[in-house]
């Protein structure tokens, strides 16, 4: 996915497939950039639409040393707009990578 791509509408339908780590939106996201994702989820959490478990410092691939690996979850005001931004695209499920 190109770095000029990822749009906020597109992580929230990545999230409704459930809590992910930032790692695994990566992947949901057919590997967007993992610093404009970070970014991306903070801006979320600061709108009250994604909540998020700690801060997302841990290495590429997710390595965190001693520590979990922080995790972003929809609150329902982000279940809501998921759910708006996948009716106005007539979507129907959570994001999945394509098999090309």
């Amino acid at each position: 996915m190109p770095t000029d791509a990822l749009e906020p509408a597109d992580v929230l339908r990545a999230l409704r497939g459930g809590v992910a780590t930032l790692e695994a939106l990566r992947g949901r996201l057919g590997g967007a950039d993992r610093e404009q994702l970070a970014w991306a989820l903070d801006d979320l959490a600061a709108q009250g639409l994604v909540q998020v478990s700690g801060a997302w410092d841990c290495g590429p691939g997710g390595l965190c040393g001693t520590s979990a690996p922080a995790t972003a979850v929809l609150t329902p005001a982000g279940r809501a707009a998921a759910r708006r931004a996948q009716e106005r695209r007539g979507d129907r499920g959570p994001v999945t990578p394509s098999a090309s």
